[in-house]
């Protein structure tokens, strides 16, 4: 009976895992896609601007041609059917939550503590993981709703509070879930982006539009901010989820600095792809990342971040 639990056990986390990688990458890719999307969009002609249209991009994928179009407010006439980008953040956290109850917490006692980790009892190791989170989320909505956007003050405590988050996490747990602690709270900060801003200012902007009320300008506008943080946060994400796997190589004393300094190299990555779009080339911004990738790898092999 007990190989039979056991064996339930690992299929259930192998079938949550495959489900939680799917819709990874669709949240990703949905959210690389709309942000290139918005970078390249062409200018119109006059009769197109009549119409509304603030630009427009032509594709071809899969034989056949592509017209996408945005328009400066709505189309003339609303579409009965209107797709909302939503679901595959949720999914994603909600699988990795379940992920993270099926591997962590139903195995605390071997997952979650290592010896010089402050967490040693294993109830109380889920009780300041899911605390942890849960302070994580709120202190991060308060910065995003009451510090002005994309200030520098604003960027240095969204740093210094992941910097912080990062600390506690490698304080607490082992190695390996310290790493997917960190990757679940930039996660989490994710997908908070998209249910208490970004949908939100989504149903008002469409509400305005068919009540012919006034548009909620400073709503939209946060939710483009938060979209735009969502974005840079992908690739930070995708290191935690595959380090966690590379455990062994986080296993110094400022281990946390060297998988924050990592995250940071990974989010100026992305910042070069998405200057790119706008079609302003940043080459030495790829150079500086590789020499920073490359320098972290001989700095943790030779000791730097005992």
């Amino acid at each position: 009976m007990d190989l039979f639990l056991f064996q339930l056990h690992e299929w259930a986390a192998i079938l949550v895992k495959v489900a939680h990688i799917i819709a990874g990458i669709a949240w990703i890719g949905a959210s690389f896609y709309f942000v290139w999307l918005e970078n390249s969009l062409q200018k119109v002609d006059e009769a197109k601007q009549e119409k509304g249209v603030a630009g427009e991009l032509w594709a071809l994928h899969g034989g056949g041609f592509y017209e996408v179009q945005k328009y400066a407010l709505a189309p003339p006439e609303m579409p009965e059917k209107l797709h909302w980008f939503k679901w595959e953040a949720y999914v994603t956290w909600a699988s990795g939550m379940l992920l993270m109850l099926l591997v962590y917490y139903a195995q605390a006692q071997g997952h979650l503590a290592s010896g010089e980790s402050w967490v040693q009892d294993p109830a109380y190791g889920v009780l300041w993981s899911l605390s942890l989170l849960a302070i994580g989320v709120i202190v991060y909505e308060c910065m995003t709703r009451y510090l002005h956007r994309f200030s520098r003050p604003f960027l240095a405590c969204i740093l210094g509070w992941i910097s912080l988050l990062c600390w506690a996490c490698f304080e607490s747990f082992s190695d390996r879930a310290a790493i997917i602690h960190v990757g679940a709270i930039l996660g989490t900060f994710m997908v908070g982006n998209v249910f208490f801003s970004i949908i939100p200012a989504q149903r008002q902007f469409v509400d305005a539009i068919e009540a012919g009320a006034e548009l909620p300008v400073m709503a939209i506008a946060e939710a483009r901010m938060r979209s735009r943080l969502n974005n840079y946060l992908t690739l930070p994400v995708v290191i935690c989820m595959l380090a966690g796997h590379i455990a062994h190589f986080f296993s110094d004393q400022l281990s946390w600095l060297a998988l924050l300094l990592l995250m940071a190299t990974a989010a100026y990555t992305r910042h070069f792809f998405n200057l790119r779009n706008q079609g302003a080339i940043r080459p030495h911004i790829l150079v500086v990342s590789a020499v920073g990738y490359v320098g972290l790898l001989v700095a943790m092999h030779a000791g730097v971040f005992v």
